[in-house]
């Protein structure tokens, strides 16, 4: 029985060797693995705040940088006071009225005006010219988006732009309405 006794010592000996080898290097690849958990875990909350500043970044706008401006230096131009309306619709048409009296109604007062829309292949703006084509019929969602409306490329020169305001004053008429 020594012997059968000495065999198991021995054979629960190597198997505890064996045993103990296997446990370190799964143990290295557990410890690996966290590490790698862990780096991961670190990447991704970098990646977080890079997704977060890519997004903060302001994004120019046609409207912010050009129609505000516009507007204010038609502003002072006439020494009246501004609203921008806008954008609307399927063009995202926006309107710069310029009136003297800001309590009352814009209906009930003559105004300066320029309607816009952006050309977003120029990255750039358009005028309303005023005139009219019959490409949609009255009433249609075209007609009523501006589809008929004949635009142009808005100048660069304020001195041209001022060409292009509709000007009540100017035309002599009695009310705007």
């Amino acid at each position: 029985m020594k012997e059968v006794i000495k065999r198991y010592e021995d054979t629960m000996a190597e198997f505890k060797a064996k045993r103990k080898v296997a446990e370190e290097k799964r143990n290295k690849k557990f410890d690996r693995m966290n590490e790698l958990e862990a780096k991961l875990e670190r990447a991704k909350v970098a990646a977080q705040k890079a997704d977060e500043a890519m997004y903060a970044i302001h994004c120019p706008s046609l409207y912010e940088n050009i129609v505000e401006p516009l507007a204010k230096r038609l502003a002072e131009h006439f020494e009246m006071e501004y609203e921008i309306y806008g954008p609307f619709g399927i063009e995202c048409e926006t309107s710069i009225y310029l009136r003297k009296y800001m309590k009352e109604s814009i209906c009930d007062q003559k105004t300066i005006s320029i309607t816009l829309r952006p050309d977003w292949e120029k990255l750039w703006l358009s005028y309303n010219t005023g005139e009219k084509i019959s490409r949609y019929p009255k009433g249609s969602v075209g007609d009523m988006n501006g589809y008929n409306d004949v635009y142009a490329p808005l100048p660069v020169e304020f001195e041209e732009i001022l060409k292009l305001v509709t000007n009540d004053f100017e035309k002599g008429e009695e009310s705007n309405g």
